[in-house]
């Protein structure tokens, strides 16, 4: 039968040997995954330049619904004053008769 001291050696020496495996598993996953790692990196920069660009994109919009919002109501303002003063001409017109 064996002693305390020889199996905890026995398990110590198991332990060391399971460690060492599981560094090994560790490593060939780690290198077997970084070029998909990479690829995704690689990928998510682009997304976010892709993003970038939209987001510029969206600004410039906006800013050109701004200006035509702006200039619609310009013209808008003119058509009334025009048209009021139509009618104080007209007004003006009849009064001198």
């Amino acid at each position: 039968m064996p002693t305390n001291i020889e199996l905890i050696h026995e398990n110590s020496s198991r332990i060391a040997t399971l460690m060492e495996r599981s560094d090994n598993i560790q490593r060939d996953i780690a290198d077997r995954n970084e070029p998909r790692i990479l690829e995704v990196a690689n990928r998510a920069h682009g997304l976010e330049v892709r993003i970038s660009v939209l987001e510029e994109r969206i600004a410039e919009l906006k800013k050109g619904t701004e200006e035509g919002d702006r200039k619609q109501w310009t013209v808008v303002v003119a058509g009334i004053a025009a048209v009021l003063s139509l009618i104080v001409n007209l007004v003006i017109l009849f009064i001198k008769k």
